[in-house]
């Protein structure tokens, strides 16, 4: 499938590249995902390609190398469909480290890349972590913006919720003035009205 054209190798090197980098062949999985985004650039697979790609970076201990393509992907692909996986992968490894500081820098980066969580589920995702970050570096008053943030632009979602119970435990009164704005969109947007 390597010596066809068009769909076959595009089908190729990108699955060829995914299965190498699972088994372990790292030189073997970047030759051909570099391949795919060298050939397919506008192909949906382009932006799963960035994030593989980074993978093979990170096991090789390459972590600036893994950014820079992640980072890359963004820029290049903001509305594809592993846009919230991308600005994930690249915040979440530095909280589950406990590299707070660090993650603290990636949040507020991604935050001004001006998109929208798009993925159910992903909704909110980044401002909340965020928030929780700024909590543990004792920026409370940016952490509260955070959630406000979450909680307004995603009401009843996951993220939203969370983003309430840490407004609820900071400051109670910047909840209730959530809670009142969004009973009033509701009641002006479909007539309807959330209970107490």
């Amino acid at each position: 499938a390597l010596g066809c054209s068009g769909q076959s190798r595009a089908l190729a090197t990108f699955w060829g590249g995914r299965n190498r980098l699972r088994a372990g062949k790292l030189a073997e999985a970047e030759q051909l995902l570099l391949a795919h985004l060298k050939e397919f650039p506008k192909r949906s697979t382009a932006d799963d390609a960035y994030i593989l790609l980074a993978t093979v970076a990170r096991k090789r201990g390459d972590r600036a190398t893994a950014e820079r393509l992640l980072f890359e992907s963004i820029r290049k692909y903001p509305d594809g469909d592993m846009a919230d996986e991308t600005v994930w992968d690249l915040l979440w490894p530095l909280i589950q480290a406990k590299k707070y500081r660090e993650a603290d820098h990636m949040a507020t980066r991604l935050l001004e890349i001006a998109r929208r969580e798009t993925r159910s589920g992903a909704e909110g995702r980044l401002s909340y972590w965020a928030g929780w970050l700024y909590m543990k570096r004792d920026k409370t008053e940016a952490a509260k913006a955070q959630f406000i943030k979450v909680a307004t632009s995603h009401p009843l979602r996951w993220y939203a919720l969370l983003a309430e119970a840490r407004l609820r435990a900071i400051d109670p009164k910047a909840l209730e003035v959530v809670e009142a704005r969004q009973r009033k969109t509701a009641e002006d947007q479909k007539g309807l009205t959330l209970g107490d």
